[in-house]
């Protein structure tokens, strides 16, 4: 998919089926329009979707509740992980300039056990 910016990211929105584990669909770009789009194209009887699961973004979010205000939403693991992450870094940050004795302890804080 041609990069429109010219450099960086470009941004795809998948469609696909949890129970048989295939793509249904691909759209360049990730907004409201991207979303109708998909799920119109791609969703014979919308009033029948029990479930999506998405991206914690919110063109995804509003779209899914307007379009489909029935659907229970879950939120994929993957960016959940990563806001959670994100978030402990901060803190730990933060805490680290305000208390000396937790420098150097960032790794014995996030190893598995």
């Amino acid at each position: 998919m041609k990069n429109l910016l010219g450099k960086g990211i470009v941004y795809v929105s998948v469609l696909s089926n949890p129970l048989t584990g295939t793509v249904v669909d691909v759209v360049e770009n990730i907004d409201t329009k991207t979303v109708k789009q998909l799920i119109n194209s791609a969703i014979a009887d919308v009033a029948k979707a029990e479930t999506v699961t998405m991206d914690i973004w919110l063109a995804y979010l509003n779209t899914i509740k307007k379009m489909i205000p029935n659907t229970s939403i879950i939120h994929d693991r993957f960016h959940l992980v990563k806001y959670l992450n994100d978030g402990i870094d901060e803190v730990s940050k933060r805490e680290t300039k305000q208390y000396e004795e937790l420098r150097n302890t960032g790794y014995v804080l996030l190893k598995n056990k």
